[in-house]
């Protein structure tokens, strides 16, 4: 990998685990299973709380590019629910043949029944395979290195710079210039840090509607459909502090969404 590219990487780790001197550590630990699972050796295992299938899609993104597959395997999901258009197989085999030369993520709690075939294919197709649960499985061939994904309610002093980094990336991938506004970071924070693929959805839609000035627009620019995006923001209209007073959510454009239903071509959001 380039030294460019390693340390985007780095930097994508460390926001995953903790900017702070002290999980330095942590990282370069992380950065060597992600080398050990690129070459199909062992599987790549993300641990922690909640759903960690967008945090995989994000190390996919980072690690290997957008231009290579990644594959959902559920056998309890076979339409791609998790994220707009993640393509999700209920077996193994379907898994891996979407898969060829990319990533297969499994939830550690709903394996495929042909798991045990999914994991010896995988190195001669050349198809990294990513394990998210809250424990890693009880596989020591398999699983090497873990990668242990702190809850982000410990890293609240951190969380202005996760939002930033994501709304950074956003601006990159959506190919605009407009800028998180300090309105928008705020409802972030409030309303979206229940963990990071939420933190991620947040700034990427907040910077949308700032950018396009309208729901409609908006989940047009992200590639997502109008009514999905007009009742995210419906949801966070209003809100409450720790206090349980009532507070104003930071303004958002008014729905748009009820002209009209639609999606676009473009690469999704997250």
């Amino acid at each position: 990998m380039p030294p460019d590219e390693r340390s985007a990487l780095r930097g994508f780790v460390a926001r995953l685990i903790g900017f702070a001197p002290e999980r330095a550590q942590a990282v370069e630990h992380a950065l060597q299973a992600l080398e050990i699972a690129a070459t199909y050796r062992a599987a790549l295992v993300l641990c922690g709380d909640g759903d960690l299938v967008q945090v995989a899609r994000g190390v996919h993104r980072h690690a290997r590019g957008d231009e290579r597959p990644f594959v959902l395997c559920d056998p309890q999901r076979r339409d791609g629910g998790t994220g707009a258009q993640l393509a999700s197989r209920p077996t193994g085999a379907d898994a891996l043949a979407a898969a060829i030369g990319g990533t297969v993520c499994v939830r550690a709690k709903r394996l495929p029944r042909d798991f045990a075939e999914l994991v010896a294919a995988v190195r001669d197709a050349r198809v990294q395979l990513v394990i998210c649960g809250l424990e890693p499985p009880r596989l020591t061939e398999l699983v090497l290195a873990p990668i242990k994904v702190p809850a982000l309610a410990t890293r609240t002093h951190e969380l202005d710079r996760i939002i930033d980094e994501y709304a950074d990336e956003a601006r990159v991938a959506l190919q605009i210039s407009t800028p998180l506004k300090d309105a928008d970071r705020h409802l972030v924070r409030a309303r979206c840090a229940s963990s990071l693929p939420e933190v991620e959805k947040g700034a990427w839609r907040m910077l949308a509607l700032r950018q396009a000035g309208s729901v409609a627009r908006a989940a047009d620019l992200l590639g997502m459909g109008h009514t999905s995006l007009g009742e995210w923001v419906q949801r966070r209209r209003g809100w409450r502090d720790q206090n349980g007073a009532a507070r104003p959510s930071p303004p958002v454009p008014r729905p748009s969404w009820t002209r009209g239903r639609g999606r676009s071509s473009r690469r999704p959001s997250p």
